[in-house]
């Protein structure tokens, strides 16, 4: 059986990312059934080939967050984004790292830390729910639709960036959201792998 030693996340909201047909788990007895391990998470994931979709899969749900685990995850993602760059000849200024490698680390950087470390809603407390005063029922909540967070403004990311807010919208905004779509799809491919081999149970 599996075992729930060490730090523990949240099953439910992990086990929503993952396909349907792949969430029945077999936990050991005694442990918190709203809980998965982070080391067993890890162990799955070990099974994903793509470097960037593994680093980030362990990073976020597996407990591989030191900061050393987070510079190889950043240095996957400039990676990446260097070849969009020289495939699509973004006019940066060249360092001694390379094609603007200083800033598409802050970029990276920046991708990191709003996907790791949203900010909670506002509205609903983190709780993806309102409440409808006509009806007194709870409801999913109107400004974050129902996650309990909301993406940080363009303004912060600019901020972030060391760029005008002006450069942001007309040159880095796109960059993101494709970067967003990138890891979306990415994060959604390892928890398959990960959903498919922690429904298997072990004898």
């Amino acid at each position: 059986m599996y075992s729930l030693a060490g730090p523990m996340v949240d099953a439910r909201r992990l086990l929503a990312k993952m396909s349907p047909g792949t969430q029945q788990l077999t936990r050991s007895t005694g442990g918190d059934p709203n809980a998965l391990s982070q080391s067993d998470v890890s162990l799955a994931a070990g099974r994903i080939k793509e470097p960037l979709t593994y680093r980030w899969i362990v990073y976020r749900y597996g407990g591989h967050d030191r900061d050393s685990d987070r510079q190889r995850l950043e240095t996957s993602i400039v990676c990446e984004l260097s070849r969009w760059a020289v495939q699509e000849h973004w006019r940066m200024r060249k360092n001694r790292g390379g094609l603007g490698k200083g800033r598409l680390q802050r970029f990276a950087a920046l991708w990191i830390a709003e996907a790791a470390h949203p900010h909670r809603c506002p509205s609903c407390k983190g709780s993806g729910q309102q409440l409808d005063t006509d009806t007194h029922r709870h409801v999913c909540c109107q400004q974050c639709g129902g996650n309990g967070t909301i993406r940080w403004s363009n303004m912060q990311r600019a901020r972030w960036m060391g760029i005008r807010h002006s450069a942001w919208q007309k040159t880095w905004q796109r960059r993101y959201e494709r970067l967003m779509q990138l890891m979306n799809a990415k994060e959604a491919h390892g928890l398959r792998i990960v959903a498919i081999l922690l429904s298997d149970p072990l004898d």
